[in-house]
């Protein structure tokens, strides 16, 4: 799938999304073994970004199947067009005879059926395709038995249209937020990664990269508060893209200050996403809050990307008043 290591490692640098060593030889070998892998951690710790960047990688398109409780196979693998069919039983009736069976097997092809994007996924050719099939941990036990068919034959089974086999095997990706655990059959199936929040060096990094500004000090800054926030506990209010909700107290100096409100895992990784979804007024005062702050970057296990089999959670007990500017 990739000609070496050192090839993958170059198209994700261009794709601008960091990772270590042990990742890109994780990827490289999966994509060579042909198994699906599932991607395990908290919202906003790049799961879905690894697929984006793979699709990029492989220079090919990304089918994105988003799961949420309650979706079926029609959502997931497509259905019949039976406006479709009955407009050429219309159309065509003077030529289709009266031999029942051929009308049927005519209209129970893949030329009526709406594909779904799995079914777009085994149908894409001529190159593999990446398959993200994201939140899976939203998802039913008789939705899981359906995936089984397809990790483990490349195929699906559709009533009257019978047994569909692949074009081309893609880079599936199954990302999940431990909403509920994952049964054992998928997970044998697969590759399993584990993901966590990136250390505040590999934020800045990553800001560094894909943000507009290239002051590093602020770079260092927004990815110290970042930090901060996650470590925050629960019960706090929320931060949405575009949508910053604060709270005021007095501090020892006597002046107005601003506390950002956010939960531990919803911040959407880096403050990037954030950020460009204020107005500017808005940014002015996160800025300020960060500069009250005055964060230490502390120096996690885990970074961004850092894919193994192991559960271990960051420490995010580490934080200290003053910040390296």
């Amino acid at each position: 799938m990739f000609p070496s290591i050192d090839d993958l490692r170059q198209k994700f640098e261009r794709a601008k999304y960091i990772v270590d060593p042990v990742t890109i030889s994780q990827v490289y070998v999966t994509g060579e073994l042909q198994k699906p892998v599932l991607i395990e951690g908290p919202p906003g710790c790049g799961k879905t970004e690894l697929a984006k960047a793979l699709a990029f990688a492989m220079d090919t398109s990304l089918e994105r199947l988003q799961c949420y409780p309650g979706i079926n196979e029609e959502k997931a693998i497509g259905k019949f067009d039976t406006s479709l069919q009955r407009l050429f039983l219309e159309t065509q009736a003077g030529q289709l005879g009266t031999d029942w069976e051929a009308i049927r097997s005519r209209l129970h092809t893949l030329d009526f059926f709406v594909q779904g994007p799995i079914m777009r996924a085994l149908q894409y050719a001529p190159k593999p395709c990446v398959l993200l099939i994201d939140e899976v941990d939203k998802v039913d036990e008789e939705f899981e038995s359906m995936l089984l068919e397809v990790l483990s034959d490349w195929q699906l089974s559709i009533p009257r249209l019978g047994t569909v086999p692949h074009k081309t095997i893609p880079f599936v990706i199954l990302t999940s937020n431990e909403v509920r655990r994952i049964g054992d059959p998928l997970r044998r199936r697969c590759v399993y990664f584990r993901a966590e929040f990136p250390s505040v060096q590999r934020e800045a990094q990553i800001l560094k990269l894909r943000s507009r500004t290239g002051n590093a000090v602020l770079q260092r800054q927004i990815a110290g508060l970042s930090y901060a926030l996650r470590a925050l506990p629960n019960g706090e209010a929320t931060v949405n893209r575009g949508n910053l909700r604060t709270g005021t107290g007095t501090s020892h100096h006597g002046h107005r200050r601003t506390r950002c409100l956010m939960r531990p895992r919803q911040t959407g990784g880096t403050m990037l996403n954030l950020l460009q979804g204020l107005p500017l007024r808005l940014q002015v005062r996160l800025c300020v809050v960060v500069g009250r702050l005055q964060l230490r970057m502390p120096q996690p296990t885990l970074n961004h990307g850092d894919i193994h089999a192991g559960g271990k959670e960051v420490d995010r007990s580490r934080v200290s008043k003053d910040m390296a500017g």
